[in-house]
């Protein structure tokens, strides 16, 4: 098996479900399995950048 260098998670203005630390998401990936976490959607999903018309 290979090992997971890195793990995309949805991090943005409107879900911290990765600092939740009930969770322990965050601990977990870097410090026990030595994971990155990269952020999916770092905007949130245009809901800060949508300009309307």
């Amino acid at each position: 098996m290979h090992p997971i260098p890195a793990v995309q998670l949805e991090y943005s203005p409107s879900t911290f479900d990765v600092e939740d630390l009930r969770l322990n998401i965050l601990n977990t990936a870097r410090n026990l399995l030595g994971i990155k976490i990269i952020a999916y959607s770092p905007l949130g999903r245009d809901l800060i950048t949508t300009v309307t018309m």
